[in-house]
Parts: structure tokens; C-alpha cells; sequence
């Protein structure tokens, strides 16, 4: 049960790599929003302006990452590098879109706001207390089911605020309160956002019916009930041909994605330069920056306490697009201190990208396994700290 309705509501900013793929998934889709609306309504205009500081992506929070316009969540993204190709290899990870998409909620989200009493008497054994917390939640839940306030599928009811009944050691007031948050949050971040699936390689398209699959959850298979793809439900993976994003992108297939778009954006705002495919490198280097500090601001957050917000009301900062968009707006090409700053930092992004990849390779191979582990942690460390402190 914990498995299959897992809290949208984690943060892995602590885990980030730094310039990785995901980032720079993150960083094509932010591109490809910028220049669709430069494009659309011109660089000078105020509806551009407005656009630039009003979305803004959030990484690492609900999704891998997601487009926001102020409150209100536009789309969410799920990325996957080195997973597998056939559709049967994501189950999980559809399960998981499944489970936010379609509004369930979580026991996780659920012991945030609900106090219960659990007497432990008798389980010494960590695995057996959580045996029995598990017990004591999956009876709650059935109980909410009973009284009516959510349906099989851990889906609230129609009609939840018209229901008086009592849950048995609960406070209704709390758990209508509870419930009244969970409306508004997946209202403002699940209803109408779509959801898009990035992976580095082709996945297959499904041989089967989505709810054929080994491990696809009896309360979803009605959703998906002779269904081969998902985007009736605005879930667009990458054999859906989606015409929004290219949802299959190699490592160089995205740096070549990226250093387009920042090339077009650079014949709007600079349109009077000429511009080498090294001088597009600095730039993207620039930027892949301002997502690095960004996200250790984020960590330092965490490890602070400075979050904001409790429960379905909890925010993590995001990035608005317009600081994305800064520097681009800037020349790079004269060879003063800021050029001879992005370019050492671009070789040093280069060398590390570099040293990753190898020991990497070393850890698939189960080569020293552990130490190669070890060496990899302590690296993106390491990175982290340059990055943090460059100036």
C-alpha cells in the first residue's frame, strides 16, 4: 500500500547531481517555453516580460521537475536516463504518474495532519512496527471508504464535505481539514496540468493493454482499460509522437537540442552578433550555473529548516524563467574576465562530466564497485562546493 500511493510531497534536492541530465532536460523544456513565447509575442512586449516572471520550473518537488505560472502547476515531468526500453520496464514509474494524475491519496501525506494512537506492545522489531502502523492506517483508510469520504481508489468522493459520519479515533474537523487540502492542492497541481515522460533511449510502445501489465494496480486498471496509451488523460510519453516536446533525447541529442535553442534566442536578443559554436557552449554553461547555485540554495534550505509552508501547503522556491533568460541577453564573445570565467567553468563542467561517465561505466561493470561509488559521491560533493562558490 505504501508503495502504491507514495507522497508526491518529497524533496530529493539533497541528492541532486548537479549539470546531469535531468537538469538539463529541465533546462530544453524551460528554452523551448521561452522562445515559443518570444516568438509569439516578442521580446520587447509586457506579455513576455510578465511570462518571464511568472513561471518558473521547480525542480526535484511533486515531479523530477515541473512548470509552474505562479500557483498554478502547468505540467509536470518525469525523467528517466538509463531505465530500460521496453514499456514493461516504467510500470512503476507510470504508477506513480497514475497515482498523483488521477488524485489518490496518501497514507504518507495522511499521518502528516492525522494524530493516531498506536500501540506498539508487544512489536519490539522495527519491521514489525511498521507492520502494525501499517495495519492501523490501511484500517483508517478503510474506514474513510465506509463513511464514504474516498472511493476504492483512494479518490475523494463527489460528495466528501457533505458527510457527517465519524472515523473511529479521528476528529472529523481534522479530517476534514486534511481532506480540504488535499482538494485544493491536487485541484492546483494534478487536474489540469499535463504530465510528460523524458528517457534518454526509445521505450517501446506498449504489446499489451495498459492494464494487461504485471503490476499495473487493480484500482487503476479501470482508468486505463484498453488503453495502449496514456495522453487521453494527458500523459505523453515518448511513442505518442507528442509535438510539445522531443521526449526522446540522448545526452548529445540534448546538449544539441539545448545549444539550438539558445541559438535562436540569441538571434532575437543580440541579433546584430555572430555567434561560434564554442561562444553557445559559454552560454549554456552560464545557465547550467544559475540551475547549480540554484538548487544549492535549495539544499541549504533543507539542511537550515527554512522550508516554507506544512503539509499540502509546503513550497519549495522555484526558478523563474526570467533568470534562465538573463544571460542570454549578455555578449560573451569579447574575451574580458566574464568570457575567461564561463569558459574555465565549462572545461571544469567538462572534465567532471567526463570523470563521472568513466566511473560510472566502472560501477555498471561491478568494478570495484563500492570504491567507484565512494569516488562518485565524493566528486559531486566536491562539485557542489565549486559551484556554490564560483564567482
Amino acid at each position: 500500500m505504501a508503495e502504491d500511493i507514495k507522497s508526491a510531497l518529497h524533496d530529493a534536492t539533497p541528492s541532486w547531481n548537479g549539470y546531469n541530465y535531468q537538469g538539463k532536460v529541465g533546462l530544453y523544456v524551460c528554452l523551448k517555453n521561452i522562445l515559443n513565447k518570444a516568438n509569439e509575442a516578442g521580446i520587447n512586449s509586457l506579455q513576455f516580460n510578465e511570462f518571464l516572471n511568472n513561471f518558473t520550473i521547480e525542480y526535484e518537488w511533486i515531479e523530477d521537475f515541473s512548470i509552474k505560472n505562479n500557483n498554478q502547476y502547468i505540467s509536470l515531468h518525469q525523467v528517466k536516463h538509463k531505465a530500460g526500453t521496453g514499456f514493461s520496464d516504467h510500470i512503476s514509474a507510470i504508477t506513480t504518474i497514475l497515482n498523483r494524475k488521477l488524485c489518490r491519496l496518501s497514507e504518507t501525506d495522511f499521518i502528516k495532519y492525522i494524530d493516531l494512537e498506536i500501540d506498539y506492545t508487544g512489536h519490539n522489531l522495527p519491521d514489525a512496527k511498521r507492520q502494525k502502523k501499517h495495519n492501523v492506517i490501511s484500517s483508517k483508510f478503510n474506514d474513510m471508504r465506509l463513511c464514504g469520504y474516498i472511493n476504492e481508489e483512494n479518490k475523494l468522493s463527489a460528495n466528501w464535505r457533505e458527510i457527517e459520519a465519524e472515523v473511529d479515533g479521528i476528529e472529523t474537523i481534522a479530517l476534514k481539514y486534511m481532506l480540504g487540502e488535499f482538494q485544493s492542492f491536487s485541484d492546483r497541481t494534478f487536474t489540469n496540468s499535463e504530465v510528460y515522460f523524458h528517457t534518454a533511449e526509445n521505450v517501446s510502445n506498449p504489446n499489451l493493454n495498459i492494464d494487461e501489465y504485471t503490476g499495473i494496480p487493480e484500482y487503476h486498471k479501470d482508468s486505463v482499460r484498453g488503453l495502449r496509451t496514456l495522453t487521453t488523460l494527458n500523459i505523453f510519453l515518448g511513442f505518442d509522437n507528442c509535438q510539445k516536446y522531443e521526449l526522446v533525447q540522448s545526452d548529445n541529442r540534448l546538449v544539441q537540442n539545448i545549444n539550438v535553442l539558445i541559438r535562436e534566442l540569441l538571434q532575437l536578443t543580440l541579433p546584430d552578433e555572430t555567434f561560434a559554436e564554442d561562444d553557445i557552449s559559454l552560454y549554456q554553461a552560464s545557465i547550467c550555473q544559475v540551475i547549480d547555485k540554484h538548487i544549492a540554495s535549495r539544499h541549504n534550505k533543507i539542511r537550515n529548516g527554512e522550508n516554507r509552508g506544512f503539509g499540502f501547503d509546503e513550497e519549495r522556491s522555484g526558478l523563474k524563467f526570467i533568470k534562465i533568460y538573463e544571460p542570454l541577453l549578455c555578449t560573451f564573445q569579447n574575451q574580458d574576465e566574464e568570457y575567461w570565467d564561463k569558459f574555465c567553468m565549462r572545461c571544469f563542467e567538462n572534465t567532471f562530466l567526463g570523470e563521472i561517465s568513466k566511473i560510472e561505466t566502472h560501477i555498471a561493470r561491478n568494478s570495484n564497485k563500492e570504491k567507484n561509488e565512494k569516488r562518485k559521491k565524493n566528486l559531486e560533493n566536491y562539485r557542489r562546493i565549486i559551484t556554490s562558490n564560483y564567482k
